[in-house]
């Protein structure tokens, strides 16, 4: 009985540790294709709309702020820097992703 207990605890402890990074990846994995999104978003616009927004996204049962930071004249002049940050809060903590990408004026 005694070393079934000892298994049965491992495996136990082995099946929570594996829930928990299921869903943090869950979480990693929806916090890329929102800021997938955002970009798309972005790329829609003309190129004169392009500004900093904040926004939170609900997805799966956890919320997710999102910003995005444009930063003119970057790196050259006609040049946009434009940079996405997910935040959340997981099963694992806090976390965030970020993507960047550079839009240009077409003339």
């Amino acid at each position: 009985m005694t070393l079934f207990a000892l298994v049965a605890s491992g495996v136990a402890a082995m099946t929570a540790n594996s829930l928990r990074a299921t869903a943090n990846d869950r979480a990693s994995t929806a916090a890329q294709m929102i800021a997938q999104d955002e970009i798309e978003q972005v790329r829609a616009l003309e190129y004169a709309d392009i500004a900093p927004s904040s926004r939170s996204v609900a997805m799966a049962g956890t919320t997710y702020s999102v910003d995005r930071l444009v930063t003119d004249n970057d790196p050259a002049d006609g040049m946009k820097t434009i940079t996405v940050q997910v935040q959340w809060v997981g099963p694992l903590g806090a976390r965030s992703y970020e993507v960047q990408t550079i839009f240009t004026a077409v003339r």
